[in-house]
């Protein structure tokens, strides 16, 4: 009996698992393949810079006396070479919340999605499915993209100076878990370190300079001599060099 029962369940169990398959196979292999192609050409990243705005400034707020353009930090997922054939599905971090976005959605193939919170490290999720009417809802690949947080601590002073400095960068994708006096501490201490370095620099130059004045007021004849003789000889080339020419003519 316990045989008979087991087998029924196999064979129910093979019956589903055909169904399911030739419910999922709705297209050929080679549509799979020219589908897989379109979402594997898909490039996601992010661009975080800052940028200028079309909004005009109080020229009262401002030292230019001509005013001047606000500008803005800004963070943007960028999707390049989407098709017609696909669309695609984005999830903004660990929340179910989700947006699609199909070809009309975009410029030409290109995507930009604004990231509304500059405060936070997103991780964002993009689902690229197939838009075929045979393959219609296939998933077809999975991006992440980590976006960066705005570090307030590149406002800094000290971040004029120190600009490859990890607390000096405008965007961020690692959390700063020091604390802020810490970090201005380290800056302070790297300041210096620059402020040295540059002072000695100075130094080196001016003692090189130093020394090359020392050695012609020590050797003022001698370098008189070498000069005259490069002028005597700079002259003479010159002379030759113009008997040659004239002689050429004639």
């Amino acid at each position: 009996m316990k045989k008979v029962i087991s087998g029924c369940l196999t064979f129910t169990f093979l019956i589903c698992m055909i169904q399911n398959v030739n419910a999922a196979s709705t297209c050929d292999y080679s549509e799979q393949v020219e589908l897989q192609r379109i979402a594997s050409n898909i490039k996601a990243s992010y661009e975080a810079n800052i940028r200028q705005t079309d909004e005009f400034a109080d020229i009262d707020s401002i030292n230019d006396p001509n005013g001047a353009y606000i500008v803005e930090k800004y963070v943007d997922v960028v999707l390049l070479n989407l098709t017609s054939e696909v669309y695609v599905t984005v999830q903004v971090g660990k929340s179910n919340e989700t947006k699609t976005y199909y070809y009309n959605d975009t410029e030409s193939g290109t995507l930009r999605i604004n990231k509304e919170d500059l405060s936070e490290i997103v991780e964002y999720k993009i689902f690229v499915y197939s838009n075929s009417d045979r393959c219609k809802g296939d998933l077809l690949r999975t991006i992440t993209v980590l976006t960066p947080k705005y570090n307030e601590y590149s406002e800094y002073g000290f971040c004029d100076t120190l600009t490859n400095l990890f607390y000096c960068q405008q965007f961020i994708t690692t959390e700063i878990n020091t604390s802020a006096a810490e970090i201005e501490k380290e800056m302070l201490r790297q300041y210096q370190s620059v402020q040295k370095q540059e002072e000695e620099k100075r130094n080196e130059e001016a003692t090189f300079f130093g020394k090359m004045i020392q050695f012609i007021k020590d050797h003022v004849v001698l370098v008189s001599i070498v000069i005259i003789i490069f002028i005597i000889v700079g002259v003479t080339t010159a002379v030759i060099a113009i008997k040659k020419r004239r002689s050429r003519v004639l």
